[in-house]
């Protein structure tokens, strides 16, 4: 999100024998040349990281480089210290790439292309991204930051719904309810002998 690049050429390449030539013939400033790595890494060594500024002050890595899945894809991992150790250098970090389409739902940011470019540019601190949707990008440069409830005051009193009735209050008399009733034992039923000679004697009486 670095706006040192706007408006100039860059030249990215995987093969540093390439960015070496654009700047021993000076086709390009050093400035404009940036390395790209064309494979998710987790970290990087110093020896690698001097060996880049030798040549270039960018570099490119992807997403999973910075925020990796889990095995399944469907979570992103806690992110690596692939980015922090790059710009303790003095190495520009860029990221590839960024999509509004998830194929895989990375659920902790929400899908929302919105939230994975915050996410990265916030937390992780990147330079810049390479993008499929650059409008998108563009969007969220324009973007204003603001803390949770700065926002509130802006809002028309007029276009708020009704108060709301205020909850009632819990008093005594709705903790208190009468005893039980007292326990009392029942009259065990008749013995199936006595219904029959009840039932029978009855049945006599009748006739």
């Amino acid at each position: 999100m670095s706006n040192n690049f706007m408006n100039s050429n860059l030249l990215q390449s995987i093969d540093k024998s390439v960015l070496i030539a654009f700047n021993d013939k000076m086709i390009m400033l050093p400035g404009q040349l940036v390395y790209r790595v064309d494979e998710d890494i987790h970290n990087v060594t110093d020896s690698a990281i001097r060996d880049i500024m030798s040549f270039t002050g960018t570099i490119i890595i992807s997403m999973n480089s910075v925020l990796p899945y889990n095995g399944g894809g469907l979570v992103r991992l806690k992110k690596t210290d692939v980015v922090p150790r790059l710009k303790a250098s003095g190495v520009r970090v860029f990221v590839e790439t960024f999509s509004n389409e998830f194929v895989t739902q990375p659920l902790d940011l929400f899908s929302d292309s919105t939230v994975e470019i915050d996410f990265l540019v916030q937390r992780a601190k990147i330079d810049g991204i390479i993008t499929d949707f650059p409008a998108t990008t563009a969007r969220y440069k324009k973007m204003g930051l603001f803390r949770t409830g700065e926002l509130l005051p802006f809002a028309n009193p007029m276009l708020l719904s009704p108060a709301q009735a205020p909850y009632p209050l819990l008093v005594k008399s709705d903790v208190m309810e009468s005893p039980l009733p007292e326990v009392r034992s029942k009259q065990p039923p008749p013995s199936y002998a006595a219904s029959k000679a009840v039932a029978k004697a009855l049945h006599g009486k009748c006739l």
